[in-house]
């Protein structure tokens, strides 16, 4: 209430435009006339819901599973052809409201729970349509957020409510009498199923919204709809970027006040990643050098960024917030899904079929994570940050290998799916078995890289012959492989037989003889 009075009789007038007001009896309950003020309309209609409750009071309420899995189907092309349109021109709307909220029109306490501010495909669509209408498209990810004179910035989109995009698009609806349900309800914006976990530093938004536009194509081919919650959109920016903070309102001197003027950090991640069962991490650019943002470190033990440093590999993996969000979904045994773009899908498809040493660059491309080099875009996130990671088990110590070896886990198995889609009769000798091999077992699979490891041999017996030095190679690496599973029994012919051959090929002196002399003697 206190915040309502608040506001300016304009945006009073707005807000109450998605106010319901319903008579005291709850078995009589009947819609009470009020003045709509963006819409003009003057009654809100009889419920039609099954319970006889109304659309609005109804969605809030906790939906049962079977409600959640009817609400997530995939049924309606036409469907989402419509919400894509109506995402359209509730954004156009949204561009067109030239009123400037002088706080939020919502307090935190009465907004739109973070989990439920899920964006469907259809949604994402249209706000791919919407900015490329606009030449915003290939704009980095902190321009769209809030480039000065762009028009249709997020912070200039959500200026007339001080809310994530969002919640905007639901006000948006309400405002211009759209029905509710097929924006809350189905089409637009839900219960979010996905994490967008990503990095803004270099990052277009054309390349993010292709991503994960080729993502939910693979994955809603199971029939489940995918709601994404992207912090770009799902979280109030305006309230980030501290556009309503007001240096004479401190924490000390005006609590309420200064907590209405920041976003509500404490919980917004935490409820988006509570909702979500999948994690969608986008791990660009795979390979490369680029400079490093002068942003500080999530350590202030690390001291400051050297200028000019440069740093490698996917830039998720040098944030501190991507690093968090990866190692909270995983400890919630969220699925985790890789996103790449199709450059660095063939980059990461070549190495493994033609680079002999491919599985050596997976482990040095992850080799390079380490939360302690980890930057943030604003040191305020730093308490936040290492006061969720000590809840996590294992730590700040622990961070790094659940990650690593997350990863390192994804790229064995798309390793081994493209294993499987190459022809028998090709594979047994081939590079990208014996990559997929050597990764599955740095990763710890032992048991599955020494299925693949005899394959390999054998084919190997077969194209060149017992005595081959690439057979001898193949021989040595699968009797190590179960020497570490401590598999003896198995381990101890294989080792006899390439010392045999090695005696026989290349002497008694020679370096690998001496190895194969030293293996033997460890198993015995």
């Amino acid at each position: 209430k206190k915040a309502l009075e608040s506001l300016p009789e304009a945006a009073r007038a707005e807000l109450m435009a998605a106010t319901f007001v319903f008579e005291a009896s709850p078995a009589e309950a009947k819609p009470i006339e009020v003045q709509m003020g963006c819409s003009g309309s003057k009654v809100r209609p009889e419920p039609t819901t099954p319970t006889g409750k109304p659309p609005f009071i109804q969605d809030l309420e906790s939906p049962s599973l079977a409600e959640v899995n009817e609400r997530h189907s995939v049924k309606d092309p036409a469907g989402s052809v419509d919400a894509e349109a109506l995402t359209l021109r509730l954004l156009s709307s949204l561009k067109a409201d030239g009123e400037r909220a002088a706080l939020p029109v919502i307090a935190h306490a009465e907004r739109r729970p973070s989990g439920r501010r899920g964006l469907s495909r259809a949604a994402l669509r249209g706000l791919r349509t919407f900015f490329e209408q606009h030449g915003a498209l290939d704009k980095v990810m902190g321009d769209v957020c809030k480039a000065p004179g762009l028009a249709v910035s997020v912070c200039e989109l959500t200026k007339s409510t001080g809310l994530s995009l969002a919640e905007s698009l639901v006000l948006a609806a309400e405002a211009a009498g759209e029905d509710e349900r097929s924006l809350v309800g189905q089409a637009t914006v839900s219960e979010a199923t996905s994490f967008f976990s990503y990095s803004w530093t270099g990052t277009k938004l054309r390349d993010m919204l292709d991503a994960v536009e080729r993502a939910l194509s693979n994955l809603e081919a199971d029939g489940r709809a995918r709601f994404v919650w992207i912090d770009m959109f799902c979280a109030s920016q305006p309230l980030l970027a501290g556009l309503f903070r007001d240096p004479a309102i401190t924490k000390e001197s005006d609590p309420e006040g200064y907590l209405a003027r920041k976003e509500d950090t404490d919980r917004i991640f935490d409820d988006a990643i509570d909702a979500v069962g999948e994690i969608l991490f986008y791990m660009e650019p795979l390979a490369g050098a680029w400079a490093a943002p002068p942003h500080p470190f999530l350590l202030a033990e690390q001291g400051e960024p050297a200028a000019g440093w440069v740093r490698h590999g996917p830039a998720a993996l040098t944030r501190a917030w991507c690093i968090f969000e990866l190692a909270k979904a995983l400890a919630k045994k969220c699925t985790l899904h890789v996103l790449l773009s199709p450059e660095s899908v063939g980059l990461f498809e070549d190495k493994l079929r033609h680079d002999g040493g491919g599985w050596k660059w997976v482990g040095e491309l992850l080799g390079g994570i380490d939360v302690k080099l980890a930057q943030i875009s604003k040191v305020e996130d730093r308490e936040y940050i290492l006061g969720e990671v000590g809840k996590l088990e294992g730590g700040m110590g622990a961070i790094n290998s659940t990650v690593m070896g997350a990863l390192r886990g994804w790229m064995a198995t798309e390793g081994k799916a493209m294993l499987g889609a190459m022809p028998s009769a090709e594979r047994g000798t081939s590079t990208l078995l014996s990559n997929v091999a050597n990764m599955l077992e740095n990763g710890g699979r032992l048991d599955e890289g020494a299925e693949l490891k005899r394959e390999y041999l054998a084919a190997r017996r077969s194209q060149y012959g017992p005595r081959h030095p690439n057979t001898l190679v193949a021989l040595g690496s699968l009797a190590v492989n179960l020497f570490n599973q401590r598999k003896y029994a198995e381990a101890e012919p294989l080792f006899r037989e390439s010392l045999e051959a090695s005696r026989e090929v290349s002497g008694n002196d020679d370096e690998h003889t001496q190895i194969d002399v030293g293996n033997l003697g460890e198993v015995l």
